[in-house]
Protein backbone atom coordinates (compact mmCIF):
# COMPACT_ATOMS: atom_id res chain seq x y z
CA UNK A 1 0.00 0.00 0.00
CA UNK A 2 1.50 3.51 -0.84
CA UNK A 3 -0.34 6.66 0.27
CA UNK A 4 0.38 10.39 0.79
CA UNK A 5 -1.11 13.91 1.24
CA UNK A 6 0.77 16.97 1.72
CA UNK A 7 0.78 18.45 5.00
CA UNK A 8 2.39 22.03 5.63
CA UNK A 9 4.92 23.10 8.36
CA UNK A 10 2.77 25.01 11.70
CA UNK A 11 36.33 5.73 2.74
CA UNK A 12 38.81 3.48 2.22
CA UNK A 13 41.78 2.45 -0.48
CA UNK A 14 39.57 -0.55 -1.07
CA UNK A 15 37.13 1.79 -2.61
CA UNK A 16 36.30 -0.20 -6.02
CA UNK A 17 33.14 1.30 -7.12
CA UNK A 18 32.88 5.23 -6.84
CA UNK A 19 29.46 6.92 -8.79
CA UNK A 20 28.81 10.46 -8.29
CA UNK A 21 24.98 11.02 -7.60
CA UNK A 22 24.58 14.21 -7.66
CA UNK A 23 26.40 17.90 -6.87
CA UNK A 24 23.49 20.61 -6.04
CA UNK A 25 24.41 24.23 -4.57
CA UNK A 26 23.00 25.87 -1.86
CA UNK A 27 23.42 29.53 -0.81
CA UNK A 28 21.52 30.15 2.62
CA UNK A 29 19.05 32.86 2.61
CA UNK A 30 15.57 33.70 4.53
CA UNK A 31 13.89 31.05 2.91
CA UNK A 32 10.65 29.36 4.63
CA UNK A 33 10.70 26.61 6.08
CA UNK A 34 9.63 23.60 4.04
CA UNK A 35 7.02 21.41 3.65
CA UNK A 36 7.23 17.32 4.66
CA UNK A 37 4.55 15.17 1.81
CA UNK A 38 3.15 11.88 4.25
CA UNK A 39 3.77 8.58 2.49
CA UNK A 40 2.62 5.45 4.27
CA UNK A 41 5.55 2.86 3.94
CA UNK A 42 3.04 -0.48 5.16
CA UNK A 43 0.99 -1.26 7.65
CA UNK A 44 2.29 -4.41 9.67
CA UNK A 45 3.35 -5.66 12.62
CA UNK A 46 2.66 -4.58 16.66
CA UNK A 47 5.40 -3.31 19.25
CA UNK A 48 8.23 -2.82 17.23
CA UNK A 49 11.48 -1.22 17.40
CA UNK A 50 15.18 -1.64 16.35
CA UNK A 51 14.70 0.91 13.95
CA UNK A 52 17.41 2.55 11.14
CA UNK A 53 17.66 3.55 7.69
CA UNK A 54 20.21 1.85 6.28
CA UNK A 55 21.64 1.15 2.31
CA UNK A 56 20.70 -2.36 3.34
CA UNK A 57 20.66 -3.39 -0.60
CA UNK A 58 23.83 -0.87 -1.48
CA UNK A 59 21.59 0.33 -4.70
CA UNK A 60 22.46 4.09 -3.12
CA UNK A 61 19.60 4.94 -1.06
CA UNK A 62 18.26 4.73 2.39
CA UNK A 63 16.05 1.74 3.57
CA UNK A 64 13.99 1.45 6.83
CA UNK A 65 14.53 -1.52 9.22
CA UNK A 66 12.40 -2.11 12.09
CA UNK A 67 11.52 -5.46 14.32
CA UNK A 68 8.56 -6.58 16.61
CA UNK A 69 10.03 -7.31 20.10
CA UNK A 70 10.35 -10.60 21.48
CA UNK A 71 6.79 -11.14 22.91
CA UNK A 72 5.13 -10.30 19.29
CA UNK A 73 6.87 -12.72 16.90
CA UNK A 74 10.27 -10.87 17.17
CA UNK A 75 10.96 -10.74 13.19
CA UNK A 76 12.80 -7.76 11.68
CA UNK A 77 11.90 -6.49 7.95
CA UNK A 78 13.79 -3.86 6.33
CA UNK A 79 11.43 -2.27 3.05
CA UNK A 80 13.30 -1.53 0.13
CA UNK A 81 12.96 1.90 -1.02
CA UNK A 82 11.54 1.70 -4.70
CA UNK A 83 11.32 5.69 -5.09
CA UNK A 84 8.74 8.55 -3.93
CA UNK A 85 6.10 7.43 -6.10
CA UNK A 86 6.86 3.82 -6.02
CA UNK A 87 6.70 3.03 -2.65
CA UNK A 88 8.66 0.15 -0.18
CA UNK A 89 8.72 -3.17 -0.85
CA UNK A 90 8.82 -5.68 2.38
CA UNK A 91 12.33 -7.78 2.77
CA UNK A 92 12.77 -10.03 6.10
CA UNK A 93 15.98 -10.39 7.29
CA UNK A 94 15.28 -13.24 10.53
CA UNK A 95 14.27 -12.83 14.26
CA UNK A 96 15.90 -11.20 16.91
CA UNK A 97 15.46 -11.26 20.90
CA UNK A 98 15.00 -7.94 21.92
CA UNK A 99 12.60 -5.27 23.24
CA UNK A 100 12.92 -1.80 21.18
CA UNK A 101 16.43 -2.21 21.18
CA UNK A 102 18.62 -2.74 17.44
CA UNK A 103 20.91 -0.93 15.35
CA UNK A 104 21.99 -1.47 11.88
CA UNK A 105 25.96 -1.46 11.17
CA UNK A 106 28.43 -3.06 8.82
CA UNK A 107 29.57 -5.97 11.69
CA UNK A 108 31.92 -7.97 9.48
CA UNK A 109 33.53 -5.08 7.75
CA UNK A 110 32.35 -6.75 4.30
CA UNK A 111 30.34 -3.33 2.80
CA UNK A 112 27.11 -4.67 3.89
CA UNK A 113 25.20 -3.34 6.68
CA UNK A 114 24.08 -6.43 8.85
CA UNK A 115 21.34 -5.80 11.94
CA UNK A 116 22.02 -6.53 15.88
CA UNK A 117 18.38 -7.24 17.63
CA UNK A 118 19.38 -7.78 20.89
CA UNK A 119 21.12 -11.24 21.47
CA UNK A 120 21.17 -11.88 17.60
CA UNK A 121 23.27 -10.97 14.88
CA UNK A 122 21.55 -10.61 11.64
CA UNK A 123 24.19 -11.56 9.13
CA UNK A 124 23.51 -9.83 5.78
CA UNK A 125 24.83 -12.10 2.89
CA UNK A 126 25.64 -9.37 0.46
CA UNK A 127 27.24 -10.19 -2.43
CA UNK A 128 24.06 -8.51 -4.49
CA UNK A 129 20.97 -6.54 -4.03
CA UNK A 130 19.30 -9.58 -5.25
CA UNK A 131 20.99 -11.79 -2.95
CA UNK A 132 19.95 -9.48 -0.07
CA UNK A 133 16.36 -9.55 -0.53
CA UNK A 134 15.98 -13.07 -0.24
CA UNK A 135 14.94 -13.81 3.33
CA UNK A 136 17.19 -17.42 3.21
CA UNK A 137 19.92 -15.80 2.34
CA UNK A 138 20.42 -14.09 6.00
CA UNK A 139 21.94 -15.93 8.06
CA UNK A 140 20.90 -15.71 12.07
CA UNK A 141 23.52 -16.27 15.06
CA UNK A 142 23.61 -15.89 18.86
CA UNK A 143 26.32 -13.32 19.90
CA UNK A 144 25.68 -12.83 23.46
CA UNK A 145 24.40 -9.40 23.75
CA UNK A 146 21.35 -8.45 26.02
CA UNK A 147 18.10 -8.11 25.14
CA UNK A 148 17.32 -4.32 25.54
CA UNK A 149 15.46 -0.83 25.50
CA UNK A 150 18.54 0.98 23.85
CA UNK A 151 21.54 -0.16 21.43
CA UNK A 152 23.79 2.20 19.57
CA UNK A 153 26.96 1.87 17.54
CA UNK A 154 30.12 3.87 18.29
CA UNK A 155 33.67 3.47 19.17
CA UNK A 156 34.33 3.89 23.00
CA UNK A 157 38.08 1.98 23.56
CA UNK A 158 39.64 4.45 20.99
CA UNK A 159 40.47 1.47 18.66
CA UNK A 160 39.19 2.82 15.52
CA UNK A 161 35.93 0.05 15.07
CA UNK A 162 32.63 0.15 16.34
CA UNK A 163 31.54 -1.25 19.57
CA UNK A 164 28.13 -1.91 20.79
CA UNK A 165 26.67 -0.03 23.68
CA UNK A 166 23.44 -1.40 25.22
CA UNK A 167 21.27 0.00 27.95
CA UNK A 168 19.24 -2.86 28.94
CA UNK A 169 15.84 -1.39 29.83
CA UNK A 170 14.24 -4.98 31.67
CA UNK A 171 12.54 -4.09 35.27
CA UNK A 172 13.07 -0.42 34.75
CA UNK A 173 17.27 -0.37 33.88
CA UNK A 174 19.73 -3.32 34.86
CA UNK A 175 22.89 -1.71 33.56
CA UNK A 176 24.53 -0.12 30.70
CA UNK A 177 27.23 -2.21 29.28
CA UNK A 178 29.20 -2.14 25.84
CA UNK A 179 30.51 -5.61 23.86
CA UNK A 180 33.41 -5.54 22.06
CA UNK A 181 32.85 -7.34 18.05
CA UNK A 182 35.12 -10.41 17.78
CA UNK A 183 36.89 -11.22 14.33
CA UNK A 184 34.86 -13.95 14.64
CA UNK A 185 31.58 -12.00 14.50
CA UNK A 186 29.23 -14.66 14.78
CA UNK A 187 30.78 -15.82 18.04
CA UNK A 188 29.73 -14.64 21.75
CA UNK A 189 30.57 -10.68 22.21
CA UNK A 190 33.01 -9.73 24.58
CA UNK A 191 30.94 -8.25 27.61
CA UNK A 192 32.16 -5.09 29.69
CA UNK A 193 30.25 -2.85 32.21
CA UNK A 194 29.75 0.76 32.24
CA UNK A 195 27.75 0.53 34.89
CA UNK A 196 24.61 -1.00 37.07
CA UNK A 197 23.71 1.97 39.21
CA UNK A 198 22.06 5.02 38.33
CA UNK A 199 19.96 2.40 36.03
CA UNK A 200 17.16 3.90 33.39
CA UNK A 201 14.50 2.28 31.24
CA UNK A 202 16.17 4.05 27.98
CA UNK A 203 18.63 7.23 27.53
CA UNK A 204 21.80 6.48 25.18
CA UNK A 205 19.92 6.28 21.86
CA UNK A 206 19.42 6.87 19.21
CA UNK A 207 23.14 9.01 19.53
CA UNK A 208 24.40 9.22 23.15
CA UNK A 209 28.08 9.06 22.97
CA UNK A 210 30.70 11.34 22.36
CA UNK A 211 33.77 13.26 23.54
CA UNK A 212 31.79 15.27 26.60
CA UNK A 213 34.97 16.24 28.40
CA UNK A 214 37.36 17.11 25.38
CA UNK A 215 39.86 14.64 27.04
CA UNK A 216 39.90 12.05 23.48
CA UNK A 217 37.94 9.22 24.36
CA UNK A 218 34.25 8.81 24.13
CA UNK A 219 31.53 9.17 26.95
CA UNK A 220 27.97 8.32 27.28
CA UNK A 221 25.14 10.52 28.01
CA UNK A 222 22.17 9.17 29.32
CA UNK A 223 19.08 10.58 31.59
CA UNK A 224 20.14 12.39 34.91
CA UNK A 225 23.98 12.41 34.22
CA UNK A 226 26.87 10.94 31.79
CA UNK A 227 29.23 8.21 31.97
CA UNK A 228 32.94 9.49 31.95
CA UNK A 229 35.26 6.85 29.92
CA UNK A 230 38.78 6.61 31.92
CA UNK A 231 40.47 6.98 28.34
CA UNK A 232 40.03 3.09 27.39
CA UNK A 233 36.81 2.01 28.33
CA UNK A 234 38.06 0.01 31.50
CA UNK A 235 36.39 1.84 34.42
CA UNK A 236 33.89 4.64 33.92
CA UNK A 237 32.73 7.00 36.37
CA UNK A 238 29.10 8.54 36.84
CA UNK A 239 28.25 12.16 36.90
CA UNK A 240 25.13 12.68 37.96
CA UNK A 241 23.46 16.31 36.88
CA UNK A 242 19.92 17.97 37.72
CA UNK A 243 19.42 19.72 34.55
CA UNK A 244 19.70 16.91 32.34
CA UNK A 245 15.44 15.30 31.63
CA UNK A 246 14.47 12.44 32.87
CA UNK A 247 11.65 11.83 35.18
CA UNK A 248 10.28 8.51 36.81
CA UNK A 249 7.22 7.12 35.04
CA UNK A 250 5.58 3.72 34.40
CA UNK A 251 8.54 2.37 33.16
CA UNK A 252 11.22 4.03 34.80
CA UNK A 253 12.92 6.68 33.44
CA UNK A 254 13.68 7.25 29.67
CA UNK A 255 15.02 9.72 27.42
CA UNK A 256 16.13 9.96 24.25
CA UNK A 257 19.79 11.74 23.80
CA UNK A 258 21.52 13.09 20.85
CA UNK A 259 25.44 14.46 21.09
CA UNK A 260 26.52 16.84 18.62
CA UNK A 261 28.86 19.78 18.74
CA UNK A 262 25.26 21.95 17.72
CA UNK A 263 27.29 25.68 18.04
CA UNK A 264 30.08 24.90 16.14
CA UNK A 265 32.83 25.79 19.13
CA UNK A 266 34.81 22.51 19.18
CA UNK A 267 32.80 20.80 21.36
CA UNK A 268 29.73 18.28 21.96
CA UNK A 269 26.72 19.44 23.16
CA UNK A 270 23.68 17.36 23.16
CA UNK A 271 19.91 17.31 22.95
CA UNK A 272 17.35 15.28 25.18
CA UNK A 273 13.60 14.18 24.57
CA UNK A 274 12.08 12.83 27.46
CA UNK A 275 10.26 9.39 27.07
CA UNK A 276 8.02 7.32 28.00
CA UNK A 277 6.68 10.00 30.11
CA UNK A 278 2.79 11.39 29.61
CA UNK A 279 3.77 15.01 29.49
CA UNK A 280 7.71 14.93 27.83
CA UNK A 281 10.11 17.97 28.11
CA UNK A 282 12.55 18.45 25.01
CA UNK A 283 16.26 20.45 25.56
CA UNK A 284 19.33 21.60 24.33
CA UNK A 285 22.59 21.38 26.56
CA UNK A 286 25.07 23.38 25.89
CA UNK A 287 28.98 22.20 26.80
CA UNK A 288 31.29 24.81 28.21
CA UNK A 289 34.09 22.40 26.87
CA UNK A 290 34.56 20.96 30.02
CA UNK A 291 31.85 18.70 30.71
CA UNK A 292 29.46 21.18 32.39
CA UNK A 293 26.13 21.83 30.93
CA UNK A 294 23.89 24.72 30.69
CA UNK A 295 20.10 23.88 29.69
CA UNK A 296 18.16 25.37 27.07
CA UNK A 297 14.48 24.23 27.09
CA UNK A 298 12.93 23.77 23.60
CA UNK A 299 9.61 22.73 24.70
CA UNK A 300 8.38 22.70 28.29
CA UNK A 301 5.66 20.76 29.90
CA UNK A 302 2.12 20.95 28.35
CA UNK A 303 1.76 19.36 24.84
CA UNK A 304 0.59 16.08 26.63
CA UNK A 305 3.26 14.47 24.36
CA UNK A 306 5.52 10.88 25.08
CA UNK A 307 8.57 12.04 22.90
CA UNK A 308 9.93 8.29 22.20
CA UNK A 309 11.75 9.98 18.91
CA UNK A 310 14.80 12.37 18.64
CA UNK A 311 16.47 13.13 15.53
CA UNK A 312 18.74 16.40 15.17
CA UNK A 313 19.42 17.51 11.61
CA UNK A 314 19.59 20.09 9.50
CA UNK A 315 16.52 20.28 8.04
CA UNK A 316 15.90 23.04 5.67
CA UNK A 317 19.41 23.48 5.10
CA UNK A 318 20.31 26.80 6.35
CA UNK A 319 23.70 25.66 8.42
CA UNK A 320 22.43 24.52 12.00
CA UNK A 321 20.88 21.91 13.48
CA UNK A 322 17.03 21.60 13.68
CA UNK A 323 15.18 18.93 15.80
CA UNK A 324 12.57 16.55 15.37
CA UNK A 325 10.15 14.19 17.62
CA UNK A 326 6.71 13.15 18.17
CA UNK A 327 4.39 12.01 20.65
CA UNK A 328 4.66 8.26 21.64
CA UNK A 329 2.16 5.73 23.16
CA UNK A 330 1.52 7.14 26.63
CA UNK A 331 0.56 10.79 25.24
CA UNK A 332 -2.42 12.41 26.61
CA UNK A 333 -3.23 14.23 24.09
CA UNK A 334 -3.49 13.70 19.98
CA UNK A 335 -0.07 12.10 19.23
CA UNK A 336 1.38 15.25 16.74
CA UNK A 337 4.48 15.25 15.36
CA UNK A 338 6.98 18.37 15.51
CA UNK A 339 9.96 20.50 14.19
CA UNK A 340 11.55 23.00 16.31
CA UNK A 341 13.79 24.91 13.75
CA UNK A 342 16.70 26.67 15.04
CA UNK A 343 16.38 30.26 14.67
CA UNK A 344 19.75 31.18 16.35
CA UNK A 345 22.08 31.03 12.86
CA UNK A 346 24.70 28.57 12.08
CA UNK A 347 27.81 29.24 14.66
CA UNK A 348 25.92 30.57 17.23
CA UNK A 349 24.60 29.05 19.74
CA UNK A 350 20.86 28.43 20.81
CA UNK A 351 18.81 29.26 23.47
CA UNK A 352 15.39 28.82 24.36
CA UNK A 353 14.34 31.72 22.73
CA UNK A 354 15.63 30.72 19.37
CA UNK A 355 13.26 27.81 18.92
CA UNK A 356 10.24 27.92 15.97
CA UNK A 357 8.23 25.51 16.63
CA UNK A 358 6.43 23.70 13.42
CA UNK A 359 3.83 20.93 13.73
CA UNK A 360 4.19 18.36 10.79
CA UNK A 361 1.73 16.18 11.26
CA UNK A 362 -1.19 14.17 13.77
CA UNK A 363 0.78 10.68 13.59
CA UNK A 364 1.95 8.56 16.51
CA UNK A 365 5.58 8.32 16.54
CA UNK A 366 7.80 5.89 17.81
CA UNK A 367 11.62 5.39 17.39
CA UNK A 368 11.97 7.53 14.52
CA UNK A 369 14.69 7.99 11.96
CA UNK A 370 16.00 10.71 10.05
CA UNK A 371 17.74 10.77 6.77
CA UNK A 372 18.37 11.79 3.44
CA UNK A 373 15.53 8.73 2.05
CA UNK A 374 15.55 10.10 -1.53
CA UNK A 375 18.70 11.33 -2.13
CA UNK A 376 17.61 14.77 -3.05
CA UNK A 377 19.46 16.88 -0.19
CA UNK A 378 17.32 17.48 2.12
CA UNK A 379 17.02 15.36 5.29
CA UNK A 380 13.78 13.23 5.42
CA UNK A 381 12.18 11.39 8.29
CA UNK A 382 10.60 7.57 8.87
CA UNK A 383 8.53 6.40 11.91
CA UNK A 384 5.85 4.27 13.08
CA UNK A 385 3.62 3.83 16.00
CA UNK A 386 4.34 1.06 19.39
CA UNK A 387 0.63 -0.11 20.52
CA UNK A 388 -1.68 2.67 18.90
CA UNK A 389 -1.97 1.42 15.27
CA UNK A 390 0.43 -0.44 12.33
CA UNK A 391 1.22 2.43 10.07
CA UNK A 392 5.05 2.49 9.06
CA UNK A 393 5.21 5.97 7.31
CA UNK A 394 8.11 8.14 5.04
CA UNK A 395 7.97 11.80 5.83
CA UNK A 396 9.53 13.60 2.55
CA UNK A 397 10.95 16.54 2.80
CA UNK A 398 9.44 18.77 0.02
CA UNK A 399 12.22 21.47 0.54
CA UNK A 400 14.69 20.96 -2.46
CA UNK A 401 11.26 20.21 -4.70
CA UNK A 402 9.33 23.14 -3.70
CA UNK A 403 11.80 25.28 -3.71
CA UNK A 404 12.32 26.72 0.16
CA UNK A 405 15.85 25.27 -0.51
CA UNK A 406 17.26 26.92 -3.15
CA UNK A 407 19.76 26.07 -5.35
CA UNK A 408 21.80 28.78 -6.77
CA UNK A 409 25.56 29.36 -8.47
CA UNK A 410 27.56 29.14 -5.15
CA UNK A 411 29.63 32.73 -4.75
CA UNK A 412 33.30 32.53 -5.14
CA UNK A 413 34.09 29.32 -6.51
CA UNK A 414 35.96 29.16 -9.70
CA UNK A 415 35.30 26.97 -11.98
CA UNK A 416 32.02 25.66 -11.76
CA UNK A 417 30.84 23.98 -8.85
CA UNK A 418 29.77 21.09 -10.65
CA UNK A 419 33.18 20.54 -11.29
CA UNK A 420 33.81 19.36 -7.50
CA UNK A 421 35.23 15.75 -7.82
CA UNK A 422 35.88 12.97 -5.33
CA UNK A 423 37.75 9.93 -6.40
CA UNK A 424 39.35 7.08 -4.04
CA UNK A 425 42.99 7.93 -2.83
CA UNK A 426 45.15 5.34 -0.32
CA UNK A 427 44.16 6.59 3.24
CA UNK A 428 40.84 7.62 1.96
CA UNK A 429 39.03 9.89 -0.40
CA UNK A 430 40.50 13.06 -2.69
CA UNK A 431 38.13 15.57 -2.40
CA UNK A 432 39.23 18.60 -5.48
CA UNK A 433 37.51 21.50 -5.74
CA UNK A 434 39.47 25.00 -6.71
CA UNK A 435 37.83 27.95 -4.90
CA UNK A 436 39.64 30.80 -3.50
CA UNK A 437 39.08 31.59 0.17
CA UNK A 438 38.52 29.68 3.66
CA UNK A 439 36.64 26.62 2.91
CA UNK A 440 35.57 23.44 4.81
CA UNK A 441 34.85 19.74 3.84
CA UNK A 442 32.46 17.43 5.81
CA UNK A 443 31.56 13.93 4.46
CA UNK A 444 28.45 12.79 6.17
CA UNK A 445 26.23 9.61 6.16
CA UNK A 446 22.53 10.10 5.14
CA UNK A 447 21.76 10.21 8.53
CA UNK A 448 23.85 13.43 9.26
CA UNK A 449 26.58 11.77 10.89
CA UNK A 450 29.98 13.33 10.02
CA UNK A 451 32.54 10.89 8.92
CA UNK A 452 35.33 14.02 8.42
CA UNK A 453 35.59 17.34 8.16
CA UNK A 454 39.05 19.06 6.80
CA UNK A 455 39.49 23.42 6.48
CA UNK A 456 41.87 25.02 4.19
CA UNK A 457 42.53 27.95 1.95
CA UNK A 458 42.54 28.53 -1.66
CA UNK A 459 42.65 25.04 -3.95
CA UNK A 460 40.85 22.56 -1.73
CA UNK A 461 42.85 19.05 -2.62
CA UNK A 462 42.59 17.40 0.55
CA UNK A 463 42.75 13.27 1.40
CA UNK A 464 39.75 12.36 3.65
CA UNK A 465 39.73 9.48 5.35
CA UNK A 466 36.00 7.78 5.66
CA UNK A 467 35.39 4.94 8.16
CA UNK A 468 33.73 2.52 5.66
CA UNK A 469 32.11 2.05 2.08
CA UNK A 470 28.46 3.44 1.64
CA UNK A 471 26.51 6.31 0.44
CA UNK A 472 27.93 9.93 1.87
CA UNK A 473 27.31 13.32 1.25
CA UNK A 474 30.67 15.49 0.74
CA UNK A 475 30.08 19.34 1.67
CA UNK A 476 31.92 21.65 0.78
CA UNK A 477 31.20 25.31 2.79
CA UNK A 478 32.59 29.50 2.46
CA UNK A 479 32.53 31.29 4.93
CA UNK A 480 29.62 33.03 3.86
CA UNK A 481 27.21 30.84 3.96
CA UNK A 482 27.04 28.83 0.81
CA UNK A 483 27.01 25.41 -0.14
CA UNK A 484 28.11 22.88 -2.67
CA UNK A 485 27.39 19.35 -2.18
CA UNK A 486 28.00 16.04 -3.70
CA UNK A 487 26.48 12.43 -3.43
CA UNK A 488 28.07 9.62 -4.03
CA UNK A 489 28.03 5.82 -3.82
CA UNK A 490 31.63 3.75 -2.60
CA UNK A 491 31.70 0.32 -2.19
CA UNK A 492 34.79 -2.18 -1.92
Amino acid sequence: MHAKGRFPAAGLFGVAILAIAFVAVLCRQALSFPDFEHHTIANEGSQMGQTSLSDIDQDGDLDWVVGCADRTGSWVWWFEFKGNDAGWVKHTMGQGNTDVGGCSFDVNGDGWPDQVSGSKLLLNPGGSSEDVRSAGNWSTHSIGTKYSHDTECADVDGDGKLDLIVNDGNNKGQGLFWYTVPANVTSTWPEHTVGTTNNKHGGVSPKGVGDMDGDGDNDIVTANGWWENDGNAVSWHYNPVGDFLGENHQYGVAVKTWVIDADGDGDMDFFQAEADNPDSRVAFFENDGEGSFTRHMIKDKGSGQDFHSLCVADFDNDGDYDVFTGGGPLSQQTMRCYVWENTAGKGNTPTSSDWTEHHIIDKPCHEAMCGDVDGDGDIDICSKPWTTGNEHFYLQNMGIEDGSITQARLAGLTPSPTELTVLPAPQGLRVFLPAAGFHTVTVTDLAGRVAATVSGRSRIARTVAIPGSGMFIVRVATGTGCEVRAAFVGGR
